[in-house]
């Protein structure tokens, strides 16, 4: 066997080294691209010719009840009126109630401009059920009374008889505080339905 010379040597360890390093080289970039699929996201559009349809999301309740306002101390006046009523209820805990009763004497209508909300109570169903949905709450506002103008505090208790997609029906009572000239504590009881805007 013949000898080698130093400079085939060195050029042989020179073209060892250079394959040495693309092996390296084709290694890390096997391992990149394994990586990379292993990371990948897949990016899917779907396309059609009609649109896609919008979920129907209620922006509040519109309805109207018919009530009674029965006052503690009529002194003279006419003790319980009659009368009906609108509301704008943006969720249980916020609403807009007019509520108007009319007199068979010469008093004038009784008219009520209420803000307010109620709460459910987590105890019995926390207003998930179709069925007897108690609630509690309050309500401040406006009263026109015997051509009196009186601020309005009161309490408000009631039950949702039925709450389904396109239909609330409810009963209430408001222990009620007419505050002014002709202060007088009332109760304000009525039933109502509302659907949903």
């Amino acid at each position: 066997m013949g000898t080698l010379k130093v400079d085939e040597v060195l050029h042989v360890e020179q073209e060892m080294n250079r394959v040495r390093t693309q092996i390296e080289q084709l290694k890390g970039a096997l391992r990149f691209m394994d990586d990379t699929v292993a990371f990948s996201t897949i990016d899917i559009r779907l396309t059609g010719t009609r649109p896609i349809p919008r979920l129907i999301e209620e922006k509040f309740h519109i309805g109207g009840r018919v009530d009674a306002l029965t006052l503690t101390d009529a002194a003279g006046r006419e003790g319980t009126r009659w009368g009906g009523g609108a509301v704008m209820q943006f969720a249980r805990n916020f609403s807009l109630d007019i509520d108007g009763f009319s007199s068979v004497r010469e008093e004038g209508p009784t008219v009520l401009a209420t803000l307010g909300g109620a709460a459910y109570t987590d105890f019995l169903g926390g207003g998930s059920r179709r069925f007897g949905n108690p609630f509690l709450g309050f309500r401040m506002g406006y009263a026109r009374l015997n051509h009196n103008d009186l601020f309005l505090l009161g309490a408000e208790a009631g039950v949702e008889l039925v709450h389904v997609k396109y239909l609330i029906l409810e009963l209430f009572v408001r222990p009620t505080a007419l505050l002014g000239d002709s202060s007088d504590l009332a109760l304000h009881f009525g039933a109502g339905a509302s659907v949903p805007f």
